[in-house]
């Protein structure tokens, strides 16, 4: 442990260390939860085979409950054998006995301890490490260059003073182009680390740091917000008066309501009205009905009473040839009267 300790000052290494020391704290975290469901499945095991050695005692079951999570379940040797036992009678012979006493019970509690700790758990687990690591790679840069610098100074404090004095550079002189004229190997031999044209551009010219570089995105968001506050007033203000036009056209809406209620209810007494008058014409028609019927009937007594004075014209007529066939008689009678009395006389 103290090795690891002090493997984790190295940079190359310290990450790694981080890693596990993240791990670790969450897998703390969670071990209440972890202890329960161990603790719960061996008791429920312990409970169930008793006759068997890996869990005749509760430790003993706690350790193979533990065992049987990261796959050694041995689950023939367990759940599936038998024993054979000789049965003393008129004739030995051998029986087989199962080493489970409750089958069902046991092996719905084994397929539930699979699904749960085996499958589960252990994947909560790996995902919670999973999650850790991501976390470290996030700031492992920074991390690799905290632990360098930590290490660097702790290495420097180590020394006596006066070698820190010695080794410590006051100023240094830089000669870039110093073996430009040299051969390839003799530049690369002689040549500085870091040491070319944009390096030195950015020692003439140091750009900005970090903190002016953010007050300067502070400001540019600040006039972001600010601009967009003012989107937003006038947003508002659109709004209200959106919200005075839907409430005047609502007001316009309610009266437009009034008036076609009103025009509903003339509606309805035009309908009661015309609905009236339908039962009246209907009387009418009944009424007209009748009095074409009586019409009827009396264009019937019309036609037999002209049949009956067209009969009658025909009598007249008779009686008209019988008088004038009696008056032309009666003349003949007057003429032979007067010839007689002519005659007598």
């Amino acid at each position: 442990m103290v090795l690891i300790m002090f493997v984790r000052n190295v940079p190359t290494f310290g990450i790694y260390v981080l890693m596990l020391n993240h791990v670790l704290r969450t897998f703390v975290e969670f071990f209440v939860v972890f202890v329960l469901f161990i603790l719960g499945f061996a008791f429920s095991f312990h409970c169930l085979l008793q006759n068997q050695y890996a869990f005749r005692e509760w430790w003993n079951a706690v350790i193979k409950t533990s065992l049987m999570m990261i796959g050694e379940f041995q689950f023939e040797a367990v759940f599936v054998a038998e024993v054979a036992a000789i049965e003393t009678a008129a004739s030995d012979h051998t029986i087989t006995v199962s080493t489970v006493n409750y089958r069902a019970v046991s092996y719905i509690l084994f397929v539930i301890f699979l699904i749960i700790m085996s499958i589960i758990i252990m994947n909560l687990l790996v995902g919670l490490a999973v999650d850790d690591i991501k976390g470290v790679q996030k700031n492992a840069e920074l991390e690799y260059l905290a632990m360098k610098v930590k290490l660097t100074l702790d290495v420097e404090y180590s020394l006596p003073q006066f070698i820190r004095r010695r080794l410590k550079r006051q100023y240094c002189w830089f000669y870039p182009d110093k073996y430009r004229k040299r051969s390839a190997f003799i530049q690369w031999l002689f040549s500085v680390d870091n040491l070319n044209r944009s390096t030195i551009n950015k020692a003439l010219n140091p750009e900005k740091n970090k903190q002016e570089i953010l007050e300067k995105r502070v400001n540019s968001i600040d006039q972001n917000v600010d601009s967009l506050d003012q989107k937003v007033e006038s947003m508002n203000q659109k709004y209200e008066s959106l919200d005075k036009k839907v409430d005047s056209l609502e007001q316009k809406v309610e009266s437009m309501n009034q008036k076609v209620e009103s025009v509903d209810q003339k509606v309805e007494s035009l309908n009661q009205k015309v609905e009236s008058m339908d039962q009246k014409y209907e009387s009418m028609n009944q009424k007209v009905e009748s009095v074409d019927q009586k019409v009827g009937s009396v264009d019937q007594k019309i036609e037999s009473m002209n049949q009956k004075v067209y009969s009658m014209d025909q009598n007249v007529e008779s009686v008209k040839e019988m008088i004038t066939a009696i008056l032309s008689h009666f003349k003949i009678c007057e003429d032979k009267v007067v010839k007689e009395d002519d005659i007598n006389s």
